[in-house]
């Protein structure tokens, strides 16, 4: 097991302001938390990732999503 592996809050839940400001406060001082900062957790968020990803198997002249294509 890895040890200080960030926490990633993300999506549409993590909208809620109260959740995240609770989340935050409770996560302890060792705990890295990124949220998002220009694009939304939610639908739009998501869809921009999965172009991002698409560009990225695009640019490794593959033709299909494989587990390293981020690597």
């Amino acid at each position: 097991m890895r040890d200080n592996l960030p926490v990633v809050l993300t999506g549409g839940v993590f909208q809620n302001a109260l959740l995240v400001e609770r989340i935050v406060r409770d996560a302890g001082a060792g705990v890295q938390l990124l949220r998002h900062a220009s694009v939304p957790p939610g639908d739009g968020g998501l869809a921009l990732g999965q172009a991002v990803i698409a560009s990225a198997v695009v640019g490794a002249g593959r033709r299909e999503v494989v587990e390293d294509v981020c690597a």
